[in-house]
């Protein structure tokens, strides 16, 4: 499934080299990288987590703000001094609230907010900077707004002008909506653009060719699809250029739920072949498996399931432990098959 994402939260693992800088760059390995400082008595090195996982943010209009939480976690043994915590390059649009020095035990977390207000289209690419035990932490953002502009020609309208779409979870489907193009004007137009920009969770559908010409009085339908990455809200726009008139820009709002977590117990019977699953979850759907799955016999792990197997169901689940036991598991053996599904 080409849009399928993880369900559960991970944590990005960054760690802190001595001396330097942790990288900020997306290709670098999000593995360990940790140093555990010298034997001169220095402290080692803090290992930390960031949750979510995210760099870029989803377009917002101009003239809203929006928060975004950022966790930081240690994710190390020992205790990690996390002191100076600042924002760098915010141009007087991103705002961090204050942070408080302090040492994180082990497993604890800090929580870092960001607030994004933008007056108007722009581009920012901020930097969080603190120290962990003396050595520099850096993390880098971006986020931008537009402006949601109207045609000088008021005679072209856009329906509806804030489009939302809902999906029950990432990897349960897709949701379609549309915007329609109303010509009022008494003359042909010509829409010479249509794109959704860079938020890969929206995507145009079935449209015919640009550019096209639309009749006075006639109007042009532009499907939007919507394919979430993860749960939750996610922003986006609509960018359509009407030759000879500013461009217009709907905004696009998405809505994903979670999906359901599964922990699905068997026994095997004495020379049972075929797995009577009576008890399989009557809410759950052929193809509503949306993510990796894993099968453990009496506590042991068998296999995760693969990438053509994520949208088995009923059937084929049974069919595949038969296929890995012959004619079934050791008798009184546990089967656990572990999973998440979309809701109903």
């Amino acid at each position: 499934m080409k849009h399928a994402s993880l369900i559960s939260t991970l944590a990005l693992i960054l760690s802190v080299g001595c001396g330097g800088t942790a990288p900020n760059d997306d290709s670098s390995d999000p593995g360990h990288q940790r140093s555990d400082g010298s034997e001169d008595g220095t402290p080692s090195s803090c290992t930390l987590g960031i949750r979510p996982d995210t760099r870029s943010y989803d377009p917002i209009e101009a003239g809203t703000s929006r928060s975004y939480e950022i966790h930081l976690t240690n994710l190390g043994s020992e205790p990690c001094a996390v002191t100076n915590v600042s924002l760098e390059r915010g141009r007087d649009v991103v705002r961090l609230a204050p942070v408080e020095d302090r040492v994180l035990a082990a497993g604890a977390e800090l929580l870092l907010r960001l607030t994004f207000e933008p007056a108007e289209a722009i581009v920012v690419e901020p930097t969080v900077r603190l120290l962990a035990n003396g050595e520099t932490f850096e993390r880098g953002f971006r986020f931008e707004a537009y402006a949601h502009t109207e045609p000088s020609d008021s005679c072209v309208t856009l329906e509806p002008a804030r489009l939302v779409l809902e999906v029950a979870a990432p990897g349960c489907g897709t949701a379609e909506g549309a915007i329609v193009l109303h010509n009022h004007c008494e003359r042909e137009v010509r829409v010479m653009e249509a794109d959704t920009g860079d938020n890969a969770a929206f995507s145009r559908g079935a449209v015919p060719e640009l550019p096209r010409g639309v009749p006075a009085g006639g109007e042009l339908r532009f499907p939007v699809l919507f394919s979430p990455l993860q749960a939750g809200e996610t922003t986006g726009r609509l960018r359509i250029r009407v030759d000879g008139m500013p461009a217009f820009e709907v905004r696009l709002v998405g809505h994903a739920g979670e999906a359901t977590s599964i922990r699905d117990v068997f026994h095997a019977a004495d020379g049972q072949r075929v797995f009577e699953l009576s008890h399989w979850p009557a809410r759950i759907r052929e193809g509503s498996i949306d993510e990796q799955l894993e099968i453990h016999v009496s506590g042991v792990l068998v296999r995760p399931f693969t990438e053509g197997e994520r949208n088995w169901g009923y059937g084929d689940v049974r069919n595949l432990v038969e296929f890995i036991f012959g004619r079934g598991p050791p008798e009184g053996a546990e089967v656990v098959i572990q999973y998440r599904a979309c809701p109903l």
